[in-house]
């Protein structure tokens, strides 16, 4: 209705809710920017877009330039996705107003973008506050108080402020402590209210019945890993009354996440021989590591996250098979920011840009289903092709 208001004729607009309801993904992102440019030749301002349509939107690659012409007897637009802009021109003053059924949409754009997941996929690393877990750090708070102490720390007055984990390890002995003490109590209130997030017992208890490896890649600390652990592992125990014995014995006879690293985890030095911190992320040396001690190359793994910042950045430096972004409903994002500044050049927007959104491990149970099941039938098509091959091969009896 708002868009007939502003004058797209009703043709127009039962092809645009056709292409969105089709199945084809391709098609929404143009389609998203058809309406952009309908709008914006409109006179009514007061518009608004479904969630789940803009959430497929953001599904494709926002990479994947795709270019607009729309012809108005008033005006013309072009649309470009890479900047999400538009650009009205005044038509000729002269030129004489064709009828709604001549007006067209010519959409062109480049070859598919990446497929957001890899086709084989031999594990999935997840981070834990905020993907796993309901999000219960106050990240303002702990910055707003860290900063704090770096103000009054003779050596802090004089650092910039960065990321907050970064900034504590150059401060005096004495404001080192005071941080910890801050990180204690904060993290503390966090294991208080800690949640499991919706979904996710579901999807864990799915990997490890399909054989993937999990793990978990956190900027917390370990022992405080060992809670959320503790309650996935209470959680699934009591999903398996179910008939499901596949899931029953894995859960029974294997861990729940194969590798845990979080920010105090160590590894060793080859060089050395001694145990060093591995970098936190947005470093992907966390992710290289529990890749390493799976034998997997990381083009086969995805990591799944919260923030773009850090577990976008480091599943795309990593170069992993796919960098899954959690959003709330609606395709928002929480304050998880740890206070390092973010480039905006074009490489670093391409570090924090993910593969595939969801907004609930549940979405994501399901793309990962239809990922498997295609995996899963290409493999018995493989294996009967095999077989087929063999039969031709065997020599007549005599």
């Amino acid at each position: 209705a708002q868009l007939e208001r502003g004058g797209i004729n009703r043709t127009e607009i039962e092809t645009i809710k056709m292409i969105i309801a089709s199945k084809n993904n391709n098609k929404v992102f143009p389609c998203f920017l058809v309406l952009v440019v309908a709008l914006a030749s409109s006179s009514s301002n007061a518009f608004s877009i479904p969630p789940k349509t803009t959430q497929r939107c953001r599904q494709n690659n926002a990479k994947n330039e795709v270019t607009i012409l729309k012809q108005y007897s008033f005006r013309s637009a072009v649309v470009t996705s890479a900047s999400a802009s538009v650009v009205p021109t005044e038509a000729s003053s002269n030129e004489e107003q064709s009828p709604p059924s001549d007006r067209t949409a010519v959409i062109t754009d480049k070859p598919p973008p990446p497929q957001p997941l890899p086709s084989t996929l031999t594990g999935v690393i997840f981070d834990m506050d905020g993907t796993l877990l309901h999000h219960a750090i106050n990240f303002p708070e702990m910055r707003s108080r860290i900063y704090a102490v770096a103000d009054a720390d003779p050596i802090g007055v004089h650092l910039e402020r960065e990321c907050i984990l970064a900034l504590v390890d150059k401060l005096s002995p004495q404001g080192q402590d005071e941080c910890q003490l801050i990180f204690r109590e904060i993290e503390q209130r966090a294991i208080d209210d800690m949640k499991v997030m919706e979904g996710g017992l579901e999807l864990i208890r799915y990997l490890k019945g399909r054989g993937i490896k999990i793990g978990v890649l956190t900027r917390n600390l370990e022992r405080n890993v060992q809670f959320m652990v503790d309650m996935y592992q209470d959680g699934i125990g009591k999903l398996d009354n179910s008939n499901d014995e596949m899931n029953k014995s894995r859960t029974k006879n294997e861990p729940l996440f194969d590798t845990i690293v979080a920010r105090d985890s160590t590894t060793i030095d080859k060089e050395t021989g001694e145990a060093i911190t591995i970098p936190a992320k947005p470093n992907p040396d966390g992710i290289l590591h529990i890749c390493k001690l799976w034998n997997v190359p990381s083009s086969s793994v995805i990591m799944v996250g919260d923030s773009a910042n850090d577990d976008m950045t480091a599943a795309n430096r990593a170069n992993c098979g796919g960098a899954v972004l959690l959003t709330q409903p609606g395709g928002t994002s929480l304050d998880t920011d740890s206070g390092y500044s973010v480039g905006m050049s074009d490489e670093e927007v391409k570090e924090r840009t993910p593969s595939l959104r969801v907004e609930s491990l549940t979405e994501l149970r399901l793309c990962l289903e239809e990922l498997l099941l295609g995996d899963q039938n290409a493999d018995i098509e493989e294996e009967k092709e095999e077989r087929r091959s063999k039969k031709k091969n065997v020599a007549p009896p005599l």
